[in-house]
């Protein structure tokens, strides 16, 4: 009896075997054909040692420093493209501006990478993520809303508001030890973020965070984590884990104060009049009214590009500010000219963004700060059609990773590339640079679409807190540790030490 029913298990076993291979018949040999074309490709390329199954995985285990590993590899390997395997999935890494340019501005090159689809859960189909035709009407009604010069000076009071209670928060540090200013910028910049998409008072600098808080700094490094290890991108093996757990609750608190915040405003909907366009709304306000005009975006849209946003808003300027806060106390010098600027320029205690904008100096030093600690340290893509580059024609599917840090600090490129020097940006001496050379905000057809916001909230920052304090700094360049999110970060910390300018 037990061996008939051997038998009719195996017999049925092998039906359904056949039955998925007769199914699946075409994918499966297109599956291999396409790896077979990879692997043929791959072979023309230089690249470190792989291990059965993990590729190369194994290698970036130390997530935080995946971008300092590549750029150790292509330093090592001496060559502007390479190769690496992230388990089954072949990913190409470039470093040639005239590679970035060709890649930039083909729409064939302009599908994120599969690694993104880690995000999903949070963002789904957000600005960061989505295909290029929704990603083109997004951006078109996003740009105007956050990076026009009008509604940038629109948000500039707000900028001047947090910033002042920062100032204030900052006088208990004064003559005392060094401290990490990251905590003090990190609420500082997600109040200015949670105030400009909403219009409520940002209270994160008065001890209450908004979820968005925690979603942009644990969720983050959660997300980073998995996308380096092939065996968590299936989501039901990442909600099993730990990480996956704190994540979807992380997410879950995120969405649900969204989704109340948007049908409230939408059940108490009123139209926008002409004379309101020109004066300060949130963002969510105007996107509302955009949904509920033009009906070309949903509630769910609208959630998952306000997460998007939040998240985008706080990473960039968080992590920027944060950097060159350390660089000017780094830098003595540097710090003074910075501050002599501010007190020719900024004639009341309230920073304009038509003064910003004649802080020549802070901004060369900004950029410096950008080409050694860039934004998006890495551009990962995935390519829909064949592509020649320089040197070789990368097949379509393939994974190419622009590896934006290493250009920024190639001696190729850049003289004295590991020095601090904020004049290398002077206009006499920018002028005949490769435009895709320096790639602080990418380029091309995604391109961030809120530069001006970040750059004049972060100059801002910078000059209320010069005009209050001295910095110092008993941290070097030549011993920062980086670690990297989505951006790139400081792994100590931003230690910097206070001493109050007296009146």
């Amino acid at each position: 009896m037990r061996y008939h029913f051997l038998i009719i298990t195996a017999l049925l076993i092998g039906v359904v075997t056949l039955l998925f291979a007769l199914r699946w018949r075409d994918y499966i040999k297109d599956a291999m054909k396409k790896r077979s074309r990879f692997i043929e490709f791959a072979k023309k390329l230089p690249g470190p040692p792989t291990l059965p199954f993990f590729g190369n995985a194994l290698t970036f285990w130390e997530t935080d420093r995946t971008v300092i590993t590549l750029l150790d590899i292509h330093r090592k390997l001496n060559k502007s493209i390479f190769k690496f395997w992230l388990g089954p999935s072949l990913k190409i890494v470039v470093t040639d501006p005239d590679d970035f340019e060709i890649l930039l501005k083909s729409p064939h090159a302009s599908k994120k990478d599969d690694l993104y689809l880690c995000m999903e859960p949070a963002i789904v189909n957000g600005l960061i993520n989505s295909n290029l035709g929704s990603y083109r009407l997004h951006k078109k009604i996003l740009t105007p809303i956050i990076n026009s010069t009008a509604s940038v000076s629109r948000h500039a009071e707000k900028f001047n508001y947090h910033a002042s209670i920062l100032v204030d928060r900052l006088k208990e540090k004064c003559g005392k030890e060094e401290f990490d200013a990251h905590d003090y910028i990190g609420f500082c910049v997600g109040d200015i973020a949670f105030e400009t998409l909403t219009g409520l008072a940002g209270k994160g600098q008065l001890g209450e965070p908004s979820p968005f808080y925690h979603l942009s700094q644990e969720g983050l490094h959660i997300l980073t984590y998995r996308m380096m290890r092939p065996w968590l991108h299936p989501d039901f093996i990442f909600r099993l884990t730990r990480s996956g757990r704190k994540f979807y609750k992380i997410t879950k608190e995120a969405h649900a104060f969204v989704d109340y915040f948007i049908a409230e405003k939408i059940k108490n909907y009123d139209p926008m009049h002409e004379e309101e366009l020109h004066t300060y709304k949130p963002v969510i306000d105007t996107l509302i009214d955009h949904m509920m005009v033009s009906k070309d975006l949903t509630p769910e849209e609208l959630r998952y590009e306000f997460v998007t946003l939040f998240v985008a808003m706080f990473e960039t300027v968080e992590g920027v500010s944060c950097l060159i806060l350390s660089m000017i106390a780094m830098y003595p010098e540097v710090q003074e000219k910075i501050r002599q600027e501010i007190n020719n320029v900024c004639k009341s205690d309230y920073i304009s963004e038509s003064e910003v904008s004649d802080l020549v100096y802070l901004e060369m030093v900004i950029k410096e700060c950008l080409r050694l600690f860039p934004v998006g340290p890495v551009l990962p893509r995935k390519i829909t059609e064949d592509i020649k580059l320089s040197t070789c024609t990368v097949p379509k599917d393939i994974s190419v990773f622009m590896l934006i840090f290493s250009t920024h600090r190639n001696p190729k490129y850049w003289k004295d590339p590991e020095k601090f020097i904020p004049e290398r940006f002077a206009p006499e001496n920018s002028k005949d640079r490769h435009p895709y050379q320096y790639l602080p905000y990418s380029s091309g057809l995604r391109m961030c679409p809120g530069p001006k916001y970040g750059v004049v909230c972060a100059k801002i920052l910078m000059a209320k807190i010069l005009r209050s304090y001295y910095l110092t700094s008993t941290m070097t360049l030549d011993t920062i540790r980086l670690h990297t999110h989505l951006s790139t970060r400081f792994t100590d910390g931003y230690w910097i030490k206070l001493t109050e300018i007296q009146a």
